[in-house]
């Protein structure tokens, strides 16, 4: 017993000399670094507090401007040629055609086969006016025997018209051109005896002639003609149509 004793009173003596140290120790306070640490400057930023309140609705929302307008090319247009187109619409006909007929009569009146020409322009879509010359000469020995002495001439000078009809009938094409007309001009006739050395006129005067006739283009200013009637020194006359 008298041992324990003496090993409890050891402890508690080393019990309060640790006590007694402990309390005689300075304390030290570690600096706070929050307090110390150096702040920022913030420039001029306005304080959190002083800030104006934000407005609790969006602001009005401005319309998207319209769209600029697309340029587009203009359309393309074809070169502009200079070929004079036949005709319009498909007809064998138009105003402002010129029109040249180049041939020989048949059936004349005076024998052989007379020479003709005529000139006719376009005024109208459906009109033609121009002039015709007709020729004829020969010898009276080329059809009776021993007259050899007796020479003709024939000649026909006048104006005409004609009425094409390639609308009214509305033929769609520029291969055909139907017509009909009138003439008026002057008619001469005149043979005379090669031994005596004198002549006659033979019913020489102002001459009416009307016509119907048709043409064939082989292609745009090309083609064939035929015209029936009374058309200057004969029946009827075949030849060569030119347009331009």
């Amino acid at each position: 017993m008298k041992k324990l004793r003496i090993i409890l009173l050891a402890l508690l003596t080393i019990v309060g000399s640790i006590s007694v140290n402990a309390q005689s120790r300075p304390t030290t306070t570690k600096p706070n670094s929050s307090a110390t640490k150096p702040q920022k400057p913030n420039g001029n930023r306005p304080n959190s507090a002083t800030l104006p309140n934000r407005p609790t609705t969006p602001p009005e929302r401005k319309p998207d401007p319209a769209p600029a307008p697309v340029r587009t090319a203009p359309p393309s247009t074809p070169p502009r040629t200079t070929a004079r187109v036949s005709n319009s619409g498909g007809l064998g006909f138009k105003k402002g055609d010129y029109l040249l007929n180049v041939g020989v009569g048949l059936s004349s009146y005076y024998y052989g086969n007379p020479f003709g020409i005529s000139f006719e322009s376009g005024i109208d879509k459906d009109f033609s006016v121009g002039a015709q010359l007709d020729y004829n000469s020969g010898n009276y020995g080329d059809y009776y025997y021993n007259s050899s002495r007796w020479r003709y001439t024939a000649t026909y000078f006048g104006v005409r018209g004609s009425y094409h009809f390639n609308r009214v009938l509305k033929l769609n094409t520029s291969k055909v051109d139907l017509y009909a007309g009138v003439g008026l001009g002057y008619r001469s006739f005149r043979w005379n005896d090669s031994n005596y050395g004198y002549g006659y006129d033979y019913r020489s005067g102002l001459f009416l002639n009307y016509f119907i006739g048709g043409k064939y283009y082989f292609n745009n200013k090309i083609g064939a003609f035929v015209e029936l009637g009374y058309t200057g020194l004969s029946s009827s006359r075949v030849g060569l149509a030119i347009k331009f």
